[in-house]
């Protein structure tokens, strides 16, 4: 897909005469004036109403090293950093270009990424080959090199190393959150046409952005070339309520939006539908649309000349995509082009890869005039308070979109087949190139040098054909099919979050709940539906053989901890330190079930019943041991206890004799079994069965 050359990116930093054009290009255009008209109303009506040129106070270091506060209005700030060809970032700091200076930091992080790139390579190459230990190996050292990058930017935030500086750690932030938002906003407004219109200002700002952008002559070629059909002002204004309808509501507004589309001539309305947004150009084109993602993940057997330059020769995303195509031919392989000289396998590759930039030359035009423009997403500042509807997931620095709609919509069905990931690979190619492209126009804007422009890009990294995310913040399961154009023999289990990954108790809980989140996945990728009950059975059968461990005293449950020494504890009062639970047990238990020795020594953290003082004194009350109920009460009147929420108890003891039954009696078993049990009651919700605070699955009576 081409996109412009890198002497066509220029930086464009003039709000204010930017705003000045856009709103004279939508004043003319409202109300059939000259521009030159339109241009003075403009500018007047800003004088009117007394705009104001914010200040903006900024330390300045001369070249002595001194640090100085200066004081500039933001529009004359931002015409000095660019006179002084300096790279101003996001957070409007601004830095020596590296023509002038190279960062040391820099330098080092150049260094690391180019050896973790390889480092990746060699650990795809080595699990594709079957090689678990030099895979683990290189997949390590890749995992550390990506640490040690990030660290630059945790010593720029922290006061206590060398490296100290606020302002480099809130550029790398400001940076890597744009990216993401610009990313996010792309996908959002080209995969599904869903578009940031927060308020009405901020629609109308969108028309007019896209009306001062857009070529006349390109197109109104491209509706000529591909019989592209022209929105009615009413067609235009549903494209708009699509997305306003998700934040605002406005009668009286609405109607005046109504009005300016109206007033847009017959490319403008075009324009302004179907910019970055190939779901509209989708739904009022539907067999331009199928011909054209046909013609993208379709497999070509033959045809190139030079397979090995073909496939070796074109962008990343183009490569990646020939892999998608061709993933049933790949799977399982580790692909080296070299060797593969003289194969059916690199014919194919090449031949596909050539394919696809010849579709992109068939739809050039198309794609200039309304995907590779020079107008970034609006509204990304405000990305993290949008409405999604193809993002499904998206951190700091990355993001996620889901193609199943355009499958369903493709084939009348979803499916999972290599065509259908060849065509989700389509609209996700696209989708990756016009983000590749708006992130260099960001790059530009930064003054970032040329070279260096392709350092800042949102790579395809993984396809997951199912991905589930919980409703505990930054967990969700998948499958990764592909990683990097690697196609896996099998799919890899993708897990985040602390408690999908691992649990407190018992090890076997989280292999079985691993388990089950497999089975949903294979079952949703063999489009049949789900078992609910099946689920509920294995959550059931969890609970009981829990509770049955519990009242058996098994120990391999309960989380342990060590207490220590009382003199490893800096507060001197013992009964508020760890250590008051070795006195508790030697005060209560140790006559009648043994005595540990001095500490340190290992114990379970045993949760009681007690929730509050009343529950506790009125069960000591009725407690059919009344030795030891004697011997707790004495004790948590000594040490000034209300109540005793843990009980902890040494290993060394319950290993040898079991958890005594007084003890097995106090435990809150309900809490026990629910916190231990928490990653199947997550995965549970994933599949809409929630878990009534006070219950157990198994005593929520869903099965009857």
């Amino acid at each position: 897909m081409e996109i412009f050359k890198k002497k066509e990116y220029i930086t464009d930093l003039n709000p204010v005469n930017s705003y000045i054009e856009q709103m004279s290009n939508l004043v003319a255009t409202q109300y059939k004036i000259p521009i030159a008209t339109a241009n003075k109303i403009v500018k007047e009506t800003i004088k009117e109403h007394g705009a104001k040129n914010p200040e903006v106070k900024f330390k300045k270091r001369e070249e002595n090293g001194d640090v100085v506060i200066n004081e500039l209005p933001l529009t004359h700030y931002i015409k000095d950093s660019i006179e002084s060809n300096e790279v101003l970032v996001p957070s409007f700091t601004a830095y020596l270009h590296p023509t002038k200076n190279k960062s040391l930091h820099a330098e080092f992080l150049n260094i690391n990424i180019v050896k973790r790139k390889q480092d990746k390579k060699n650990a795809f190459k080595y699990k594709q080959l079957g090689d678990m230990d030099k895979y683990i190996y290189y997949n390590t050292l890749q995992k550390v090199r990506k640490i040690f990058n990030n660290s630059l930017s945790g010593a720029y935030a922290s006061k206590s190393t060398v490296l100290n500086n606020p302002s480099a750690h809130y550029t790398l932030t400001s940076m890597t959150r744009s990216v993401a938002s610009i990313g996010n906003a792309i996908t959002e407004s080209f995969v599904a046409g869903n578009k940031l219109f927060m308020t009405p200002e901020i629609t109308a700002n969108y028309i007019a952005s896209v009306i001062s952008n857009i070529s006349k002559s390109k197109i109104e070629a491209a509706i000529n070339k591909y019989n592209i059909h022209i929105p009615t002002t009413d067609e235009v204004m549903d494209m708009v309520l699509y997305s306003s309808r998700l934040y605002w509501r406005d009668e009286t507004k609405e109607n005046v939006i109504k009005e300016i589309i109206d007033s847009l001539e017959p490319y403008q309305k075009v324009g302004v539908m179907y910019v970055n947004d190939l779901h509209h150009l989708k739904k009022y084109n539907p067999e331009l649309v199928k011909t054209m993602l046909f013609g993208l993940s379709r497999k070509v057997l033959t045809g190139s000349t030079n397979p090995l330059e073909s496939i070796t020769k074109c962008s990343d995303g183009v490569r990646n995509l020939a892999h998608l195509i061709c993933s049933k031919e790949i799977k399982g392989k580790s692909i080296d082009y070299n060797k593969l000289i003289g194969s059916e396998l690199l014919l194919m590759l090449g031949s596909t890869a050539d394919n696809i930039n010849n579709v992109f030359n068939k739809y050039r035009l198309l794609i200039r005039s309304f995907y590779v423009t020079n107008m970034l997403p609006i509204n990304i500042a405000n990305m993290k308070d949008a409405v999604r509807d193809a993002i499904v997931l998206s951190d700091t620095d990355s993001t996620c979109g889901s193609y199943d709609k355009w499958v369903e919509w493709y084939y009348g069905n979803l499916k999972f087949t290599p065509e259908a990931v060849a065509l989700a690979g389509a609209v996700m190619t696209m989708n990756n190139e016009i983000m590749d492209h708006n992130l260099k126009i960001f790059s530009k804007n930064m003054n970032i040098e040329d070279k260096l422009s392709d350092l800042l890009k949102m790579k395809n990294e993984f396809f997951w054909s199912v991905f589930v995310t919980a409703n505990v913040s930054k967990h969700y399961f998948a499958n990764t099919i592909i990683q990097e154009g690697n196609v896996y023999k099998e799919s890899d289990l993708e897990l985040k979050g602390v408690h999908l990954i691992a649990s407190a108790g018992d090890q076997d809980v989280v292999a079985t709940a691993h388990n089950m989140i497999k089975d949903i996945m294979r079952t949703l990728e063999e489009g049949k539906k789900l078992d609910i009950e099946k689920y509920i059975n294995i959550v059931v059968e969890a609970e009981t053989n829990l509770l049955k461990l519990l009242n058996e005293g098994n120990i391999n449950i309960f989380k342990k901890e060590k207490i220590k020494d009382p003199s490893s504890y800096k507060d001197k009062n013992k009964a508020k330190t760890p250590y008051f639970y070795h006195l508790f047990w030697k005060e209560v238990f140790s006559e009648g079930y043994g005595y540990p020795g001095e500490p340190q020594y290992m114990v379970l953290k045993i949760p009681t019943k007690f929730e509050t003082p009343k529950m506790m004194k009125d069960y000591l009350e009725t407690m059919e041991d009344r030795d030891i109920a004697e011997k707790f009460t004495k004790c948590i009147s000594k040490y000034k206890k209300d109540k005793i929420g843990i009980i902890k108890v040494p290993v060394a003891i319950a290993g040898g004799r079991g958890i005594p039954k007084p003890i097995i009696n106090m435990i809150n078993k309900k809490k026990l079994v629910t916190d231990s049990l928490n990653v199947f009651y997550i995965v549970l919700e994933t599949i809409g069965v929630y878990r009534k605070p006070d219950l157990m699955i198994s005593e929520m009576n869903l099965l009857t």
